[in-house]
């Protein structure tokens, strides 16, 4: 209802950068989880830890991401997206920030409650369905990048 298609957009955000729709969605998933372990990433993305490496190795080189020691283990790599990262995403993004700034400027306070109220409640009925429907069937229902449940 509210997300455009996902591989449409990812493509569209992605193409002038370079990047593939995978990597978008690597970054995106570094991006909202902060630096996290290559085995959680690859989890995440439902890949094998060597497909992860190769999805890393592109986004290091094109210089959106860095490998570091994990703060309690050193022997542990994390991978956190870089202030490259953010520039593109200022760049790509700027846009659509200022046109819904925008479009909320048109709303009153009450209204914008209500909007807030009604998207809020959406998705925990959404999130609360794809429980269920996990439970059903035994097993975990996979979710947008974020963990949760896919609304268009």
């Amino acid at each position: 209802m509210l997300r455009p298609n996902q591989t449409q957009w990812r493509t569209a955000v992605g193409s002038p950068s370079g990047l593939n729709r995978t990597d978008m969605r690597a970054l995106d998933i570094i991006g909202r989880a902060g630096p996290l372990a290559p085995t959680d990433l690859a989890r995440l993305l439902g890949f094998t830890t060597d497909g992860v490496t190769t999805v890393l190795d592109r986004l290091e080189r094109a210089g959106y991401i860095r490998r570091r020691p994990g703060s309690g283990d050193r022997r542990r790599l994390v991978v956190e997206v870089t202030e490259a990262t953010a520039a593109r995403d200022a760049e790509v993004f700027g846009g659509l920030i200022h046109q819904t700034s925008d479009l909320l400027a048109t709303y009153t306070d009450d209204q914008l409650l209500v909007i807030d109220d009604f998207l809020t409640r959406t998705r925990q009925l959404t999130a609360a369905y794809a429980d269920a429907l996990s439970s059903a069937a035994g097993h975990a229902v996979p979710g947008d990048d974020d963990g949760q449940p896919a609304t268009s």
